[in-house]
């Protein structure tokens, strides 16, 4: 870096480099909280998050269960599907009938976008407001092209795609809670409140002040929450995809380069907050992850490319239509 350089300049280099792929692939080390607390995970998030990224076959028996022993949840489903979005021609009135017409994936990630809104949620100034807010709209937007993403692809998991997605920030919303006050100040420039938002903070600025980032603190509430050892790899290589084992590709890779499109944008406020199609694909082609994606799969990254610039097109739209519903 040639000199003056300013701590946010050196920053921004170490994210690159951790960013870059290993010269081998080799499974991330296990990794545990450092003097961060994790807030209360409410019983309706852990059992829903297993049943949402179980291996196993759809377990509708064992969601609508989950579902009803939380009243607060199952009754604020039971409203959302009655609302006018869904045009119901007859009123649906118990939870089973609710996940039946849904389905059991879109209930699971619906109920997850909704608890983990709520959950975890500390800050409650206008400046922590403002980042919570910033978190679960990149975290859906993620989720989204996460999603139809993989169906392009021809991964057999698109709902485990977008839970990946929603769990991706999980770790963020966690210092945020424990955190606050300080964390806060992190997303400010010069952690001057009163000065323009940043956005995220750079991982070596993270580390600097809490010695660990968001991704561990991440893979804690993952563990909480009993996710499946997909997800798991989803939260550990989320810096460094190509690290994930084969095992667990697409999906890893696949959520990385929906995470970065999703922060990629400007405003979230904005129509197009991508600065266009031809802007969006000239950025997507400086993603080194999307050649991840399409290793060992009978598509281009040329292909992948287009395909996701199509994807945003709706994005913007389905993020504020499920964060308006939860």
């Amino acid at each position: 870096m040639a000199k003056p350089v300013t701590k946010r300049e050196i920053l921004d280099v170490v994210d690159q480099r951790l960013e870059e792929p290993a010269s081998s692939e080799v499974e991330a080390p296990e990794i545990s909280l450092s003097g961060i607390e994790l807030p209360p995970i409410p019983t309706t998030l852990v059992e829903v998050a297993s049943l949402a990224s179980s291996p196993e076959s759809p377990d509708v028996e064992a969601l609508t269960e989950a579902l009803q022993k939380d009243a607060v949840v199952s009754q604020w489903l039971i409203r959302h599907i009655n609302s006018a979005y869904y045009s119901m021609r007859e009123s649906i009135d118990t939870v089973e009938r609710a996940v039946r017409y849904l389905g059991f994936q879109p209930v699971c990630n619906l109920i997850l976008t909704k608890v983990i809104g709520e959950s975890f949620s500390g800050a409650e100034e206008p400046e922590g407001e403002q980042v919570q807010q910033y978190i679960m709209k990149t975290s859906v937007l993620a989720a989204y092209v996460a999603r139809e993403l993989s169906k392009e692809v021809g991964f057999e998991e698109p709902g485990v795609a977008y839970t990946g997605g929603i769990f991706a920030q999980i770790g963020r919303l966690a210092l945020l809670e424990d955190e606050g006050e300080t964390y806060v100040d992190l997303w400010f420039e010069e952690q001057d409140r009163s000065a323009s938002f940043r956005g995220p903070p750079p991982q070596g600025q993270e580390i600097l002040h809490f010695e660990e980032d968001y991704v561990q603190n991440g893979l804690a509430v993952g563990k909480e929450c009993g996710v499946s050892d997909k997800l798991q790899a989803v939260l550990r290589a989320h810096h460094r995809p190509a690290r994930a084992r084969t095992a667990f590709r697409p999906l890893v890779p696949l959520v990385a380069v929906a995470f970065k499109v999703a922060h990629h944008a400007d405003d979230l406020e904005d129509e197009n907050p991508w600065d266009g199609e031809e802007a969006l694909a000239r950025d997507l082609q400086g993603f080194q992850v999307t050649r991840h994606v399409v290793e060992g799969q009978p598509l281009s990254e040329r292909k992948l490319i287009a395909l996701v610039v199509d994807i945003v097109g709706d994005a913007i739209e389905f993020v504020d239509e499920v964060l308006d519903a939860a």
